[in-house]
C-alpha cells in the first residue's frame, strides 16, 4: 500500500511538473528533425530510420554526415505521427510519458539499492522535478534524453535483481531465473544504446 502511494504521488509531481509542456509547439531542432523530414511521413520506408542517422534526409546521396544515430527516437517520432497526426501536443505527451517511466525506475533503482521507501521516494521526487530535466522533457527533439535514462535505468535495476540472487547453491530454476534477468537487462541496455548514440 505504501510503493502504491508513493507511485501515486510520484506520478502526481511528475505531471504537476509537466503538464503545461503539452500546449507547447515545435521549436528549434523539431521543425528540422520532425516537421520537415520525410522519413516520418505515411508511406515512407521505416528501414530509413535504422540504417541512417538523424539528419540523413538532408544529404541522402552523400555520405552520412553526423553521428545522431537514434532510430527509436525516429520509430517514437513515426509511430506518434501515424497514430495521432504529427502534432507537438502528442510528442509532448511522449515525453511526459517516458520522464514519468524514468522517474519511476529510479525510484525502482534506489529501493533495491536501500531498502528503505522513504529514502526511493524522495530521490526520485527530486529526479522527478529537478530543474536539470526540464530541457529534455520540455523540448519535443531531446526525448533521446529521456528514452535513453529510462532504458539504462531499467537494464541497471535488472541488473540489481540479479546481483541480490548470487549464492553459493543455485538451484537450475533460480539459474534460469538469473539467466533470463541478465537478458532483460542486456536488452533494456541496447534498447538505451538505440535511443542515443
Amino acid at each position: 500500500m505504501r510503493v502504491g502511494i508513493a507511485v501515486a504521488a510520484l506520478c502526481t509531481l511528475v505531471l504537476v511538473a509537466y503538464s503545461n509542456t503539452l500546449g507547447n509547439g515545435f521549436v528549434w531542432d523539431d521543425n528540422q528533425q520532425i516537421v520537415m523530414n520525410p522519413d516520418l511521413r505515411a508511406g515512407a520506408p521505416w528501414t530509413n530510420l535504422f540504417s541512417s542517422d538523424v539528419w540523413a534526409y538532408t544529404h541522402r546521396d552523400q555520405p552520412t554526415r553526423s553521428n545522431y544515430y537514434r532510430p527509436l527516437q525516429m520509430v517514437s517520432y513515426r509511430l506518434v505521427s501515424k497514430l495521432f497526426g504529427l502534432d507537438s501536443w502528442h510528442l509532448h505527451l511522449l515525453s511526459v510519458v517516458l520522464s514519468l517511466a524514468a522517474v519511476l525506475a529510479t525510484f525502482m533503482v534506489y529501493l533495491k539499492l536501500t531498502t528503505r521507501l522513504a529514502f526511493a521516494f524522495v530521490a526520485a521526487a527530486l529526479f522527478a522535478v529537478h530543474p536539470v530535466h526540464s530541457e529534455a522533457v520540455d523540448w519535443i527533439s531531446a526525448l533521446p534524453e529521456v528514452g535513453c535514462a529510462t532504458f539504462v535505468l531499467l537494464a541497471f535495476r535488472l541488473f540489481l535483481s540479479i546481483y541480490g540472487r548470487q549464492s553459493d547453491v543455485t538451484s537450475t530454476a533460480d539459474s534460469l531465473k538469473r539467466w533470463l534477468l541478465w537478458c532483460l537487462s542486456l536488452l533494456m541496455f541496447a534498447l538505451a544504446l538505440l535511443w542515443k548514440e
